[in-house]
Formats: C-alpha cells, sequence, structure tokens
C-alpha cells in the first residue's frame, strides 16, 4: 500500500481501531511500564499460509510513535511457514504492548483472508470453476419514478431510497424500490425522469437493487461519434483511415493482447508482437505498402522496443517492478486466478503507451524525406538523412513535452497531495508512484527520440537506393 492510500484511507481506520482497544492510553501496560524502555519484539509465523497486512501492521506502531523501528523479513502475498521469522519491532516498550492487539488483529484478518482465497483458488486451478460467481447479479437500464426519501448533503453525498421503472432484462418495465448511496465513485443524485445503470441481485424470487451510476453510455457514444465526425471533415480519406486504424488498434488489445497475457504469454512479448502487427496494419492502412510506410513501421517498432528495453533498466536499477503499482492487491488476486505475469504488465503498458507518439514521429519524418525526395530527385542519403535528423530535432521537444505532460497530467492527484502535505525531496523521489511516472516519461520520450535518427537513416537509404 502506497503512502498516500496509507494516510488518506487506512490511517484512520487504524486510529478508531486504536481508540476502541485503549481508549485514552493502556492502563495495564502503564500500570507496569513507568518509563520508557526500549525493547524488541519478535513476529513470529503460528501457521503456514499467505501473508497480508504487513504495511498495516507497521503503520500501527507508526501512529503511536514514529520513532518504531519495524523490520520486515518477508512481503505481502508470500508463503509464510510455521515458526518463521517474519519482522522485529523495536522501540518503547509500552507502545509495543499499547499496539500489538489492533496490529495483530489487522495482520491476521489479512493474512487469513489471503491464505484461504489462496486455498480456494489452488483447489480450482485447472478447472473452468469461477471463484466468484457474479450470476443472479445484472447492470440493468432503469428510470427513476419517484424519489422516496434520501439525505442528500449540499454535495451530493449521503443516501436515498428510489423507485425505478426497469428498462431492460429480464423484468423490463417491473417497478422497483432502491437505494442510492451517493459517493465520489458510485452511486447517482437521483431526481425524477433520470436514466440510470441500477445493480440487480435476484435471490430466491426477490429482487434487491441499487442504483450504480447515471446512465452515461448514450452521452459517451454521442462525444465519440463527433469525435469521430470531426477527424474525417478535416482529414477527409486519411481521417477515415485514421479512425478505422485506431479501431484496429483497440479490437487488437482487446482480442490479441489480452487473451495472450490470459494465458500466460509474456505482457512484454505479447505488447511487442502487438505493437508490431498494429504498426504495419496501421501504417498501410494509411499509406499503402510504399518505402515511405516501410520505412515509418521500422521506425516505429525499434522505436518502442528501445522504450520497452530502457524502461526495463530504469526498473532494474531503480528497484521498480510491476508489484509496485497501486492496485497491486487486486492484481496479484488476479494473478493467482490466471496465468497472468503480474509483474510485466507495468512494463508491457510502457510500450503500448509509447506507441502513438513514435508512431507519429516515424509516420512525420519518413514523410517529409519522401516529400523532399521528390521535389529534389538529386538529394543524396546523406543529405536526406541530415534532412531528416533536422525535423526530428524539432519535433523532439515538443514530443516529448507532450508525453512527460500527458503522464504529469494522469498522476496530478499524486501531485496535488504532495504539495498539500509538503512532502520532503527524499520522501518525494523515493515514492513508487512518483518513479513510476517519472520511469514513463522518460522511457516514451526516448522512444521518440531513437525513432528519428533510425527512420531518418532508413527512409534515406530506402529513397536513395539504385539512384545513380
Amino acid at each position: 500500500m502506497n503512502k498516500i492510500t496509507m494516510e488518506l484511507q487506512a490511517d484512520e481506520l487504524i486510529r478508531q481501531a486504536l481508540r476502541e482497544d485503549i481508549s485514552s492510553e493502556d492502563v495495564t501496560t502503564n500500570s507496569v511500564m513507568k518509563e520508557a524502555v526500549k525493547g524488541e519484539v519478535e513476529l513470529i509465523c503460528k501457521q503456514d499460509g499467505i501473508i497480508a497486512g504487513l504495511d498495516v501492521f507497521k503503520r500501527v506502531f507508526e501512529l503511536l510513535d514514529e520513532t518504531v523501528e519495524v523490520e520486515l523479513y518477508c512481503k505481502d502475498g508470500e508463503a509464510v511457514k510455521n515458526q518463521q521469522l517474519m519482522g522485529k519491532v523495536i522501540g518503547d516498550i509500552r507502545v509495543l504492548l499499547s499496539g500489538e492487539r489492533v496490529a495483530l488483529n489487522y495482520l491476521q484478518r489479512m493474512s487469513g483472508i489471503a491464505t484461504y482465497t489462496h486455498s480456494v483458488a489452488a483447489l480450482l486451478e485447472g478447472t473452468k470453476t469461477k471463484l466468484l460467481d457474479t450470476d443472479g447479479r445484472n447492470f440493468e437500464k432503469a428510470e427513476v419514478t419517484n424519489v422516496i426519501s434520501g439525505n442528500l448533503s449540499n454535495s451530493g453525498s449521503g443516501k436515498q431510497t428510489v423507485e425505478l421503472k426497469l428498462l431492460s432484462g429480464d423484468h423490463k418495465g417491473k417497478i422497483i424500490q432502491a437505494t442510492s448511496s451517493q459517493s465520489y465513485l458510485f452511486g447517482a443524485k437521483c431526481k425524477k425522469g433520470m436514466k440510470v445503470i441500477v445493480i440487480i441481485n435476484e435471490s430466491k424470487g426477490e429482487l434487491l437493487a441499487s442504483v450504480y451510476s447515471v446512465n452515461r453510455g448514450p452521452m459517451v457514444w454521442l462525444m465519440a461519434a463527433v469525435f469521430v465526425a470531426i477527424v474525417v471533415a478535416v482529414g477527409g480519406r486519411k481521417g477515415i483511415s485514421s479512425i478505422l486504424s485506431l479501431v484496429f488498434t483497440m479490437l487488437c488489445i482487446f482480442f490479441i493482447f489480452l487473451p495472450m497475457i490470459y494465458k500466460g504469454i509474456s505482457p512484454i512479448l505479447a505488447a511487442v508482437l502487438v505493437v508490431a502487427f498494429t504498426t504495419v496494419v496501421t501504417m498501410c492502412m494509411v499509406d499503402g505498402i510504399t518505402k515511405k510506410s516501410v520505412a515509418a513501421m521500422l521506425g516505429t517498432i525499434i522505436g518502442v522496443v528501445f522504450s520497452g528495453a530502457f524502461a526495463l533498466i530504469f526498473g532494474q536499477v531503480t528497484s521498480i517492478t510491476g508489484y509496485n503499482v497501486s492496485d497491486i492487491e487486486n492484481l496479484v488476486y488476479v494473478g493467482e486466478m490466471t496465468d497472468i505475469k503480474i509483474g510485466e504488465l507495468l512494463f508491457a503498458g510502457i510500450l503500448i503507451a509509447s506507441l502513438g507518439a513514435v508512431m507519429d514521429v516515424g509516420m512525420s519524418i519518413a514523410s517529409t524525406l519522401n516529400e523532399l525526395k521528390e521535389q529534389n530527385p538529386q538529394m543524396m542519403l546523406k543529405e536526406l538523412f541530415q534532412s531528416g535528423m533536422n525535423v526530428g530535432r524539432d519535433m523532439m521537444g515538443t514530443m516529448t513535452n507532450t508525453l512527460i505532460l500527458a503522464f504529469t497530467g494522469g498522476s496530478i492527484n499524486t501531485l496535488v497531495f504532495i504539495f498539500a502535505y509538503n512532502y520532503e525531496y527524499q520522501q518525494v523521489i523515493n515514492m513508487y508512484s512518483v518513479g513510476i511516472e517519472i520511469m514513463q516519461g522518460l522511457s516514451s520520450s526516448l522512444g521518440v527520440i531513437m525513432a528519428v535518427p533510425v527512420t531518418s537513416w532508413i527512409a534515406a537509404f530506402l529513397y536513395s537506393k539504385n539512384q545513380k
């Protein structure tokens, strides 16, 4: 669990547990230990299983006394054995005794869930049985016919009881009651006539419903249609080809890349193959099989490979892996249920993320050199290469800025927290989330940069070939 999630989500729950357990103080401990005495306790496993919750365990003691030292000898998700030494806690004995019950309660509970889940997953391995069965639960369209009651605040948070008319599914046309727990991520501030998406759970003939969100699907497709219309209006036939290539790329990701990694193929290898395939098809759709498209293809593929290689090296030297992402708990669970190599997903994502920018640079340089060659057929390889480099250098600054700003924009929430809480430099530069964003920005930018000389040379070579 990263520091931001810990401070915003977990800290308050830990404090609540501590307040319930020791109230204002641990009377028993303080009656025995009048003054601070440094001591050490060992965290020893009492049963084979899967460990989970070590970060929370450590945080309990840190909230009581920031000087407490916690040494951990294993990581969340690892298998541990009976009598295995998993860690040590060093500090004021009064602090250790005051926090041990809450710390162990969290650790035992979370480890118990992880162990049981792992055991069930092992039993189901090799079968088609799903560990989580959502049969009987459906997402359906509905219309709010009446708001029965509610306690919404000015910000929209709170809970409502509403009457809905189902617009889809097996119970289409039926009037039901549902709850709408409005929050920042789920629910909706319901009004009469509003179209919503509702979760229907059917059990023993009874329908239990809750509002999932506003039905924004039609508006999403409308905005997508507006986008397509603008692209076609501006780009003409080239715009149509661009839209088709975009659709093709997304289909490749959903129907080639994801199934490949789901079956256990290396995500990095799958990403390289999909990048190469989509690049070839996209270039052919946009420009056909020409010297220009071939130069752009090769430049793009090689640039993306450079990007991925740099990301792998960056991760190696900075000790950043695919397990250091914010939603790793859910991903680990998915990994246990499938053959997906979770640790490679981060780097595969960087390969795919860099494709668009690198492809743009590759095609721009190839097109420019093609135009120069047509206007001046006497240009030699060296002159063409130098022209490509000059064009590429002009593009490098703006394109790298585009990539860096794109990744920065994606992490703006993290940056706000860093600014608001006045994080120190050593804390910021060593945060996993910051390191990952830097790795993504630098590696993608490097792909763009390397595409410049590669595409320039290939295009210059192809255009000057057979020239007397």
